[in-house]
């Protein structure tokens, strides 16, 4: 949350991204998937009742991203565009790795 109020309407801050490098604390490695689940949903709900709690003028604020430049053409992103981002192109690329997970193990493809 503090990355998404950090957005700003003059002098965005740099957010610097590096792929495959996710840093996660000790207790997130010990979560059951029950536990990873809700807290991905209770963050996921957090984010979502912020951003409905915006104006179309915060909507404005944004923050340079220099790996969106790489796809995006430019590394000054709003923040819709970057939420959209991490829930879109972020998550459907965990669950393109799951699904190779999933058929190197012999699984069948998820529905």
């Amino acid at each position: 949350m503090a990355r998404l109020k950090s957005f700003a309407t003059t002098n965005p801050p740099v957010i610097e991204l590096t792929p495959g490098q996710a840093p996660v604390t000790p207790e997130r490695q010990k979560m059951t998937l029950a536990q990873l689940k809700d807290a991905l949903e209770t963050q996921r709900r957090d984010i979502f009742g912020y951003l409905e709690s915006l104006g179309d003028a915060d909507m404005g604020r944004k923050a340079t991203i220099p790996l969106f430049k790489q796809f995006m053409g430019t590394d000054e992103i709003a923040l819709p565009v970057y939420v959209g981002a991490m829930f879109d192109y972020h998550w459907n690329d965990h669950a393109g790795q799951l699904a190779k997970i999933r058929k190197a193990a012999g699984m069948p493809e998820a529905k």
